[in-house]
């Protein structure tokens, strides 16, 4: 007796559940019940995925809003340690010049590596002033801050190439200017 109690109540919830939730349905060879199907579907799934979305963006927008700060003090330090290491190579090259005057030394490839010093410096010094004056201004809300964020990186690549170029030319001049001081003694 119990259990017929429990699957009367079972079958009229289920009764009851189906009439609530029936769409009004028009029975004209089952056309209007599919488009009211699909269009319910449609839209169902149409405001799940905004949901979604709207979800997605406001996480992305709190993400880059945390990033932003590092992104920036990243570039920042970046052209800071550019302009440190472009002294020490200038100093560098400076007192192998200053050297190379004071010992009285003369070698033949002597003018050509002080002069390619000279174009490195200035190219790397272009880069890192390039690095500085692109200071980020990252805009979360913007349809792509990535796109700027790489321009940033192209950017650093370029300057951290100029510097290990200038790097490899003060070498060649201080390799000049010791085969010279070599030859005379």
């Amino acid at each position: 007796m119990h259990t017929l109690k429990r699957n009367l109540a079972g079958l009229s919830v289920a009764v009851v559940m189906a009439a609530a939730f029936a769409a009004p349905v028009v029975a004209h060879e089952g056309e209007e019940h599919t488009a009211t199907t699909e269009n319910r579907t449609t839209t169902t799934a149409k405001l799940t995925a905004e949901r979604v979305r709207g979800k997605l963006d406001d996480a992305r927008k709190k993400v880059c809003e945390a990033r932003k700060n590092n992104i920036t003090k990243i570039v920042t330090d970046a052209g800071n340690a550019g302009q440190r290491q472009l002294n020490l190579f200038s100093n560098i090259a400076t007192k192998v010049e200053q050297f190379y005057v004071d010992k009285k030394l003369s070698a033949s490839g002597y003018t050509a590596a002080v002069a390619n010093v000279n174009a490195k410096k200035t190219y790397a010094q272009t880069a890192i002033n390039n690095v500085k004056a692109a200071a980020p201004t990252i805009d979360c809300s913007a349809g792509d801050p990535v796109a700027t964020v790489d321009g940033f990186k192209a950017q650093i690549t370029t300057m951290r190439q100029a510097l290990k170029d200038l790097r490899t030319a003060v070498k060649d001049l201080i390799v000049t200017v010791k085969t010279s001081a070599g030859e005379s003694h």
